[in-house]
Formats: C-alpha cells, structure tokens, sequence
C-alpha cells in the first residue's frame, strides 16, 4: 500500500510540474460539482458536465439503469446512431478506459483552466476529477470517483472521450465537449447527421492549406429551387447532428453565374443560413474565383469564412458528372509497425518469395477505391492515384501511386499483359481489391488529420482523339488516438 501510495504523489507531483502532456495535446481534465460539509467529507458529486445539462441548457437527464459500463455502452451506442460514419469515438472510448489511474483521497489533482465555467453551484466547489499527465496516463481522484453515480462514472468516460476528439481538433477547453456530453445523457432527440438525406446526394470537401475544413452532401431542394448542403463536417470538425444551410439558387449553378457575377471571374455566388437543431445557427458564403494549380489557373468555387477561402474539390454546377469516386468513409488508424505493399505482395506471389515490407511505419490504410460511371460509354484509364494529407499543424505528407504500384491495387489490372489501370467501357461500377498503404506517419503524439484522395486519369472513346482528362477526389480522415 505504501508503494502505492508513493507512486500516486510522484504522478501529482509530475502534473504540477510540466503545463502541457507529452505528445503536443493541451491536457485536459474532467471537472465535478463537489459539496463538503464543515468537516470537509463530500455530501454530494456529480460532473461538471451533467451539472450543466440541468442548470444551463435545461435538459431532463435519462435515468440509465445499471453498472457505468453498460450506461457508457448505451451513450456510445446514441452517439454513433447521431454521427454516423463521419467520426469513429468508440477507440477514445476504449482508450480512456484503458489509461485511467486512480489517485488516492490523500492527494488532490491539480486544477485545470480548461473548463470556461459560466455558472457554479451554490455553496459548493469546482474541483478536479481528472487530468491528462500524457497521453497514457488519465489520473482520476478516487475520493471523488466514490461519491458518483454510475451515470456520473458514463459521463466522465465520456467526457475524457469526446474532448480527447475536440483537442485534437484543435478546441482549447471543454466547453464544446461539455456540451455534447450533457445532451448525450439527456432525453434530447438527436438528428442523424445524414439522415433525411435523399439518395444520390453528391459529395464535396472544402480545404484551406491542405487541411479539410468542410464536408458535405449537396441536392435539390424538394421544390427544385435551391440547394441544400448537409454538412459531416464544418469549420475543421466533425458534425454532432443534422446540420444544414440552404441556398435560394438552383442546381446546376453554372448556368446561374453570369446573372450573379456580371462577367467577373471573382464573385459572391449565394449564401445560406446554416441551421441545426443541436450545432445552432450561422451562415455559410459560396463563392467563385481563380485558383493556381501548378502553372495553371483554375476556376473554382469556394467556401469563404473569418478564417479564409477554403477551395472546394468538386464542382458544384457539374451536375452531369459521369464518374464518381468513393473511399472507405470510417476514420482509418495509425498502426504502429511496417507492412508490404499490394505491389511487394504480388510480386511475392510471382515469385514464390516472402513480400518486403516496403511500407515503413507507422501506417495506415485505404481498404478500397471504388468506381462509379453513370455513363460507361468510354475506356477510363487511371494514370495516378495520390494521398494528400494534412494534420492540424498544417504538416503535410503526400503518397502516391503509379505504373506497377497502382495496378498492384487490382488482381484485373496486375493481370494483364501491359499492367495497365483500366476501367473498360460498359463498366459501371468498380473496385480496387487491394488497399493503399501510406507509411512514415508521425507515432510520437495523438493528433487526427484530414486529407484528399486525389485520382488522375483520362478517358478515351474509339476514336484515338475523343480523349477527356479526369480528376477525381473523395475525403480521408486518419487517427492517431
């Protein structure tokens, strides 16, 4: 016991000693609402954040029934049914569990200026429940964890889970993390991201220096006249629940400029109110300008915010768009170790050999790239396949994929004699059956970082002249936690 003892105050001692954990993330740390009587024993406890759900937005709290665990299960399940595929918390859900230590009633866990409190309960205090020493080590006081419910114990999990998620995009206190938490626990209804969504809604990113900061579907509204986006994410994170603007200019918006712009290649084409029943209201601005793309000069509409233009990677007036591409939409994983390529594999196979592991780490992987032709009227030939990704520090890596390496990623294009990456005519869907693997990713900190696959290529009719450049592109999101 005494060890024990020991070891909890050299870990307080640790926290009073370094302001910011290893790995780069501001640390962070769950409050609680703790009343003591004159002897200083706790007569009650309950987290900041379920606190709050009652005295500042005025939810009703569900009345979850069983062990913490099970009621952390039950949020977990509430909160993908609301996000959706845009964002994966389960693994910080696993971690927190995992890295958490409890502290002893004989020492106290020093104060975090993380919270940006905006009400305190009479007679009572704020005071540390938890704090972030690094990223593996997650102190939790035991003195107070005892006096909590089993839904308080959920909420704290889910507290540590949720802000890990928001200070990796960048968030410098809890008060958005507090926020979700407390309708999460509460009867509040919450709005599928997605949901209400039509099919055949079109997908686009946004991106401001590499990092993608908007993404969302786009469609007609029911009565053909405007356009609605549905965001994943806005403004550099993912999207809770339903969140929406809706712009008073139909689809396809090309034919819509020359009214708007009177002739200048730079211009305002519409703005919407963004509206959400949990993320609040706002405005959203489009915009049309000219862009350089290596030598040269591209048109192209944009997002505009406080921040900046945040170039949009599709085109919202091209509604006859005949070829789309779709990736694995779930968060992909940094993985700790090195791997083969599908092209060292293939060549392993060939050859009767053992595959190099020619991806360093740490890496991660793309399971498939999928095909979409509306009109398969022509052969489409991919040339490149390329990753771009950008994490919060603006850090960019780039891997790409061409020649061998890129038919590698089908057994029908290795197969051929030419090992060309064609898609033939008449083919309206297809998919890669190797992953793409990029390496050398940074291990040493938790981050998440957003990127763009970016696929080049040409399609070609049965004249040797009726040829098109392609570009396509689809969003990534990589997770280090």
């Amino acid at each position: 016991m005494k060890s024990a003892l020991v070891t909890a105050g050299l870990l307080v001692f640790a926290l009073q000693s370094h302001g910011k954990p290893q790995g780069g993330v501001d640390g962070g740390g769950g409050k609680s609402v703790v009343c003591r009587n004159s002897k200083g024993q706790i007569t009650s406890a309950q987290t900041l954040d379920l606190f709050e759900a009652k005295n500042v937005y005025n939810l009703k709290l569900i009345q979850f029934k069983g062990s913490a665990e099970e009621i952390s299960a039950k949020v977990q399940a509430k909160l993908k049914d609301s996000i959706g595929s845009g964002y994966d918390y389960n693994p910080f859900y696993a971690r927190v569990n995992r890295i958490m230590k409890f502290v002893p009633p004989s020492a106290v866990i020093k104060p975090i200026d993380d919270a940006a409190e905006v009400v305190l309960p009479k007679n009572c205090q704020l005071e540390q429940l938890a704090h972030y020493v690094d990223d593996e080590t997650l102190l939790v006081s035991q003195e107070i964890w005892n006096h909590l419910s089993n839904a308080e114990k959920a909420a704290l999990i889910s507290h540590e889970a949720v802000y890990r998620v928001d200070r990796a995009f960048g968030a410098k206190d809890s008060r958005r993390a507090r926020r979700i938490v407390a309708h999460l626990f509460s009867d509040f209804t919450l709005e599928e991201v997605s949901g209400d969504m039509p099919k055949g809604a079109k997908s686009c990113t946004a991106s401001l220096k590499g990092r993608m900061t908007y993404q969302f579907n786009y469609y007609p509204s029911t009565d053909g006249r405007k356009t609605v986006m549905q965001f994943e994410w806005f403004d550099g994170k993912p999207v809770f629940t339903k969140k929406t603007a809706t712009f008073p200019i139909a689809l396809p918006w090309l034919s819509s400029l020359p009214n708007r712009c009177n002739g200048n290649p730079e211009c305002k084409v519409t703005e919407g109110v963004v509206a959400s029943k949990f993320e609040g209201v706002g405005s959203v601005q489009v915009s049309r300008g000219i862009f350089k793309d290596g030598p040269y000069d591209r048109e192209m509409f944009y997002i505009e915010d406080a921040i900046g233009k945040h170039t949009l990677n599709c085109y919202p007036g091209s509604d006859d768009n005949v070829v789309q591409l779709e990736v694995t939409k779930s968060t992909r994983y940094v993985i700790p170790a090195h791997t083969s390529s599908c092209y060292a594999r293939k060549v392993a196979v060939d050859n009767g050999t053992v595959p190099e592991l020619d991806v360093p780490g740490a890496y991660w992987q793309i399971p498939k790239l999928l095909f979409k032709q509306t009109k398969p009227d022509r052969d489409l030939f991919i040339s490149a396949v390329k990753v771009i990704v950008s994490d919060v520090d603006g850090r960019e890596t780039t891997c790409a994929y061409g020649g061998e390496q890129l038919a590698a990623l089908s057994s029908q294009w290795w197969n051929t004699k030419t090992k060309e990456a064609l898609i033939p005519m008449g083919t309206t869907t297809f998919g890669t059956d190797c992953p793409i693997s990029c390496g050398g990713f940074d291990m040493d900190k938790p981050y998440t970082a957003t990127g763009t696959v970016k696929v080049y290529g040409y399609a070609q009719g049965e004249k040797e002249d009726d040829v098109e450049g392609v570009v396509l592109s689809a969003p990534i999101t990589i997770s280090n936690f």
